[in-house]
């Protein structure tokens, strides 16, 4: 009898270092999530913010370029931006499916690798 009550009480003890392990596991893999969701966000701002310079410029001297050769700064202004209002509103109609997919795509790769790992761990036990 005596038997049975140390294997229960082992039981017990295993199973709460168990549960700690796997509390443990689940922090170490939300905060590895998040620093990837981190970077990524970090990296798309910088390639992004120096993206949208650099195509701030290409727009201006493109505007100037336009209005110089129809006689008026002012008319190279116009068109440029008459096409970002053309190009926004096709944005609009046309981006939101290709963006969600990309996104989801992303976000599905990150969870699947670190499920995959887990999974990994647990039938190496």
């Amino acid at each position: 009898m005596k038997a049975v009550k140390d294997h229960v009480e082992h039981l017990s003890e295993d199973s709460q270092n168990y549960l700690k392990s796997l509390i443990a596991y689940y922090k170490l893999d939300a905060f590895k999530k998040l620093s990837k969701s981190l970077v990524a966000s970090l990296n798309l701002l910088l390639i992004g913010g120096i993206g949208l310079l650099l195509f701030l410029f290409i727009s201006i001297g493109l505007s100037f370029l336009i209005g110089e050769s129809l006689g008026k700064v002012a008319y190279g202004f116009l068109i440029m931006g008459g096409f970002y209002v053309i190009l926004f509103f096709l944005s609009l109609a046309f981006a939101k499916p290709f963006i969600e997919r990309k996104v989801l795509t992303f976000l599905s790769q990150v969870i699947n690798d670190s499920e995959a790992k887990a999974e990994d761990l647990t039938s190496n036990e």
